[in-house]
């Protein structure tokens, strides 16, 4: 149940920060539960912990700079953080150099 937990965490972040869906997570989540069921079957409690670190680990992976928790922690006052977005930067405008004249100065 945990892997199955991982995986649409990592789904959600993923898609959520980046708009892309990965079919990698979608079709390797049922085939690594399926994986962690036959080794409950040998160890329910090391299945316990190892589902446990895959909870974790998809909880703190970042996609464009945020996570999962990142994201539930934004969910609070404040609201749900944007995602980031490469801006190009933008060239500041040419300051025009004037040249102090001095009205007693003679032209000509």
């Amino acid at each position: 149940m945990e892997v199955l937990g991982a995986g649409a965490m990592t789904f959600v972040t993923k898609f959520y920060y980046t708009q892309d869906i990965d079919w990698k997570i979608v079709i390797a989540t049922p085939l690594i539960a399926g994986g962690f069921a036959l080794l409950g079957k040998l160890d329910s409690n090391a299945t316990m912990i190892l589902g446990i670190m895959a909870l974790m680990t998809a909880a703190t992976t970042k996609f464009n700079g945020n996570s999962f928790v990142s994201l539930l922690t934004a969910l609070g006052p404040g609201g749900a953080p944007k995602a980031k977005t490469p801006v190009a930067p933008t060239a500041a405008p040419a300051k025009q150099q004037t040249v102090p004249t001095n009205p007693n100065t003679p032209t000509g």
